[in-house]
Protein backbone atom coordinates (compact mmCIF):
# COMPACT_ATOMS: atom_id res chain seq x y z
CA UNK A 1 0.00 0.00 0.00
CA UNK A 2 1.23 3.51 -0.89
CA UNK A 3 0.53 6.90 0.66
CA UNK A 4 1.42 10.40 -0.50
CA UNK A 5 3.14 13.43 0.96
CA UNK A 6 2.93 16.77 -0.81
CA UNK A 7 5.07 19.89 -0.97
CA UNK A 8 4.21 22.79 -3.27
CA UNK A 9 7.20 24.81 -4.44
CA UNK A 10 7.07 28.31 -5.84
CA UNK A 11 8.03 28.75 -9.50
CA UNK A 12 7.95 31.42 -12.17
CA UNK A 13 5.06 31.38 -14.64
CA UNK A 14 6.61 28.98 -17.18
CA UNK A 15 9.15 27.19 -14.98
CA UNK A 16 9.06 23.42 -14.59
CA UNK A 17 10.87 21.21 -12.11
CA UNK A 18 13.86 19.50 -13.66
CA UNK A 19 13.92 15.71 -13.60
CA UNK A 20 17.07 15.80 -11.46
CA UNK A 21 15.16 17.67 -8.72
CA UNK A 22 12.63 14.86 -8.54
CA UNK A 23 15.41 12.26 -8.52
CA UNK A 24 17.04 14.23 -5.72
CA UNK A 25 14.05 13.94 -3.39
CA UNK A 26 13.58 10.29 -4.36
CA UNK A 27 17.19 9.61 -3.36
CA UNK A 28 16.52 11.10 0.08
CA UNK A 29 13.55 8.76 0.59
CA UNK A 30 14.55 5.31 -0.74
CA UNK A 31 11.78 3.45 -2.53
CA UNK A 32 9.74 6.61 -3.13
CA UNK A 33 8.40 7.90 -6.44
CA UNK A 34 8.04 11.62 -7.16
CA UNK A 35 5.61 13.15 -9.64
CA UNK A 36 4.29 16.68 -10.09
CA UNK A 37 0.94 18.37 -10.53
CA UNK A 38 -0.12 22.03 -10.82
CA UNK A 39 -0.20 23.96 -7.55
CA UNK A 40 -0.24 27.42 -6.03
CA UNK A 41 1.73 29.07 -3.25
CA UNK A 42 0.37 31.77 -1.00
CA UNK A 43 -3.04 32.99 0.07
CA UNK A 44 -5.87 34.36 -2.05
CA UNK A 45 -4.24 35.61 -5.27
CA UNK A 46 -1.64 32.90 -4.97
CA UNK A 47 1.57 32.65 -6.94
CA UNK A 48 2.56 29.96 -9.39
CA UNK A 49 3.57 26.65 -7.92
CA UNK A 50 4.22 23.01 -8.66
CA UNK A 51 3.17 20.35 -6.18
CA UNK A 52 5.65 17.53 -5.74
CA UNK A 53 3.72 14.38 -4.87
CA UNK A 54 5.99 11.86 -3.19
CA UNK A 55 4.53 8.36 -3.15
CA UNK A 56 5.94 6.30 -0.29
CA UNK A 57 5.34 2.92 1.28
CA UNK A 58 2.59 3.01 3.91
CA UNK A 59 4.96 1.35 6.41
CA UNK A 60 6.97 4.62 6.52
CA UNK A 61 3.92 6.43 7.90
CA UNK A 62 3.23 3.54 10.29
CA UNK A 63 6.64 3.48 12.00
CA UNK A 64 7.71 6.45 14.09
CA UNK A 65 11.42 6.05 13.35
CA UNK A 66 10.71 5.97 9.60
CA UNK A 67 8.40 8.97 9.95
CA UNK A 68 11.24 10.92 11.61
CA UNK A 69 13.58 9.93 8.76
CA UNK A 70 11.03 11.09 6.19
CA UNK A 71 10.67 14.41 8.01
CA UNK A 72 14.43 14.97 8.07
CA UNK A 73 14.63 14.21 4.34
CA UNK A 74 11.77 16.59 3.52
CA UNK A 75 13.30 19.38 5.59
CA UNK A 76 16.66 18.90 3.87
CA UNK A 77 15.09 18.96 0.41
CA UNK A 78 12.96 22.03 1.15
CA UNK A 79 15.93 23.93 2.59
CA UNK A 80 18.19 22.93 -0.32
CA UNK A 81 15.61 24.08 -2.86
CA UNK A 82 14.98 27.37 -1.02
CA UNK A 83 18.72 28.06 -0.79
CA UNK A 84 19.24 27.23 -4.47
CA UNK A 85 16.20 28.95 -5.99
CA UNK A 86 15.36 31.57 -3.35
CA UNK A 87 11.72 30.48 -3.48
CA UNK A 88 9.42 29.18 -0.80
CA UNK A 89 7.66 25.88 -0.27
CA UNK A 90 4.11 25.49 1.01
CA UNK A 91 2.82 22.51 2.98
CA UNK A 92 -0.84 21.90 3.70
CA UNK A 93 -1.28 18.14 4.09
CA UNK A 94 -1.26 16.27 7.38
CA UNK A 95 1.20 13.54 6.32
CA UNK A 96 3.91 16.09 5.50
CA UNK A 97 3.32 18.10 8.66
CA UNK A 98 3.37 14.88 10.74
CA UNK A 99 6.76 13.83 9.35
CA UNK A 100 8.36 17.26 9.73
CA UNK A 101 6.94 17.68 13.24
CA UNK A 102 8.17 14.25 14.35
CA UNK A 103 11.66 15.01 13.04
CA UNK A 104 11.83 18.25 15.07
CA UNK A 105 11.34 16.65 18.50
CA UNK A 106 14.22 15.90 20.87
CA UNK A 107 15.31 12.27 20.71
CA UNK A 108 14.18 11.61 24.30
CA UNK A 109 10.65 12.74 23.37
CA UNK A 110 10.64 10.67 20.17
CA UNK A 111 11.52 7.52 22.09
CA UNK A 112 8.21 7.55 23.94
CA UNK A 113 6.01 8.24 20.89
CA UNK A 114 4.44 6.02 18.25
CA UNK A 115 2.65 6.88 15.03
CA UNK A 116 -0.64 6.09 16.79
CA UNK A 117 0.02 9.05 19.08
CA UNK A 118 -0.24 11.55 16.19
CA UNK A 119 -3.49 13.51 16.59
CA UNK A 120 -3.36 15.58 13.45
CA UNK A 121 -2.40 19.07 12.35
CA UNK A 122 -4.43 22.25 12.13
CA UNK A 123 -3.89 25.91 11.38
CA UNK A 124 -3.74 28.25 14.37
CA UNK A 125 -3.68 31.30 12.10
CA UNK A 126 -5.18 30.99 8.65
CA UNK A 127 -8.19 29.02 7.48
CA UNK A 128 -8.94 25.33 7.66
CA UNK A 129 -8.50 23.24 4.52
CA UNK A 130 -11.43 22.90 2.05
CA UNK A 131 -14.21 23.91 1.81
CA UNK A 132 -13.01 27.16 3.48
CA UNK A 133 -9.54 27.01 1.97
CA UNK A 134 -7.91 30.14 0.57
CA UNK A 135 -4.36 28.81 0.78
CA UNK A 136 -1.61 29.27 3.33
CA UNK A 137 1.82 30.86 3.52
CA UNK A 138 4.53 31.66 6.04
CA UNK A 139 2.40 34.34 7.71
CA UNK A 140 0.30 31.49 9.09
CA UNK A 141 1.13 29.00 11.85
CA UNK A 142 0.15 25.35 12.15
CA UNK A 143 0.35 22.98 15.10
CA UNK A 144 0.93 19.24 14.87
CA UNK A 145 -0.13 17.35 17.99
CA UNK A 146 0.84 14.06 19.60
CA UNK A 147 -0.54 12.70 22.87
CA UNK A 148 0.37 9.76 25.09
CA UNK A 149 0.26 8.80 28.76
CA UNK A 150 -1.23 11.99 30.09
CA UNK A 151 0.88 14.34 27.97
CA UNK A 152 0.30 16.41 24.86
CA UNK A 153 3.21 17.34 22.61
CA UNK A 154 2.69 20.23 20.20
CA UNK A 155 5.02 21.22 17.37
CA UNK A 156 4.48 24.67 15.85
CA UNK A 157 5.26 24.96 12.15
CA UNK A 158 5.28 27.47 9.37
CA UNK A 159 3.68 26.24 6.14
CA UNK A 160 7.13 26.72 4.59
CA UNK A 161 8.30 23.70 6.60
CA UNK A 162 10.17 25.74 9.20
CA UNK A 163 9.85 24.38 12.74
CA UNK A 164 8.95 27.31 15.01
CA UNK A 165 9.07 25.49 18.34
CA UNK A 166 7.68 22.63 20.38
CA UNK A 167 6.27 22.12 23.86
CA UNK A 168 5.17 19.20 26.03
CA UNK A 169 2.15 19.80 28.28
CA UNK A 170 0.70 17.58 31.03
CA UNK A 171 -3.01 16.79 31.18
CA UNK A 172 -4.77 17.59 34.44
CA UNK A 173 -6.65 14.25 34.41
CA UNK A 174 -5.74 11.12 32.46
CA UNK A 175 -6.24 7.36 32.50
CA UNK A 176 -2.98 5.44 33.02
CA UNK A 177 -4.37 2.08 31.93
CA UNK A 178 -5.45 1.05 35.41
CA UNK A 179 -7.01 4.13 37.00
CA UNK A 180 -7.75 7.80 36.54
CA UNK A 181 -4.97 10.10 37.70
CA UNK A 182 -5.57 13.71 38.69
CA UNK A 183 -2.71 16.18 38.87
CA UNK A 184 -2.60 19.23 41.08
CA UNK A 185 -1.61 22.66 39.79
CA UNK A 186 1.82 22.16 41.40
CA UNK A 187 2.19 18.78 39.63
CA UNK A 188 1.34 20.38 36.29
CA UNK A 189 3.74 23.29 36.79
CA UNK A 190 6.56 21.02 37.94
CA UNK A 191 6.17 18.60 35.02
CA UNK A 192 5.88 21.43 32.50
CA UNK A 193 9.12 23.00 33.72
CA UNK A 194 10.91 19.64 33.85
CA UNK A 195 9.88 18.59 30.34
CA UNK A 196 10.45 21.94 28.65
CA UNK A 197 13.72 22.95 30.23
CA UNK A 198 16.14 23.65 27.37
CA UNK A 199 19.72 22.64 28.01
Amino acid sequence: MKVEVRVTVGVTEHEQLAADELREIESLVPGSRATTEPGEVGVGAAGYGITVVLEIAERIMNDFGSLVGLGLALREWIKHRADKNDRTATISDSNTFAAIAASALPESWRDSLTVADYRGCQPLFGKNPPPHWTGTDSRDMWVASFSQDGTATHVFLSPSGMVLGYVRVPFEIFFNGAEWVQRTSDDVNSLFEQWNRRK
